[in-house]
C-alpha cells in the first residue's frame, strides 16, 4: 500500500487489487471528507467522491464549480468498506 502525507492533518493511501483500486483517506474533520481528480488541478470539472459522517455513505459526484459537488446521475462507482471517527480524525 502506498501512503502520502498531505499535511499533518490529512493522509491518503491506496493499493491495487486486480481491477480495483482501494483508497483510504484520513483527515482532521468531523463532518465530511472528499477526494477528487481533475485535469486542471482544481475543483471545476473534478470527478469527486465524498463521505458525509451523518449519512455514512459515499457519494460519487462531479464538481461544476467551487462548491459542493453534484451527485452523478449515471453511476455510483465507489464502495464504502469502512469508516471511523476517533480523536478528531475521520477515516474512510
Amino acid at each position: 500500500m502506498l501512503m502520502m502525507d498531505l499535511t499533518c492533518e490529512a493522509r491518503r493511501s491506496w493499493s491495487i487489487a486486480g481491477e480495483d483500486i482501494n483508497l483510504a483517506i484520513e483527515a482532521k474533520a468531523s463532518g465530511w471528507v472528499a477526494f477528487g481528480i481533475s485535469e486542471a488541478g482544481g475543483m471545476k470539472g473534478a470527478d469527486v467522491v465524498y463521505f458525509e459522517r451523518t449519512k455514512t455513505v459515499l457519494t460519487d459526484a462531479f464538481a461544476m464549480k467551487n462548491e459542493k459537488p453534484v451527485a452523478d446521475s449515471c453511476s455510483q462507482d465507489w464502495l464504502l468498506k469502512a469508516n471511523a471517527f476517533d480523536a478528531g480524525m475521520l477515516s474512510v
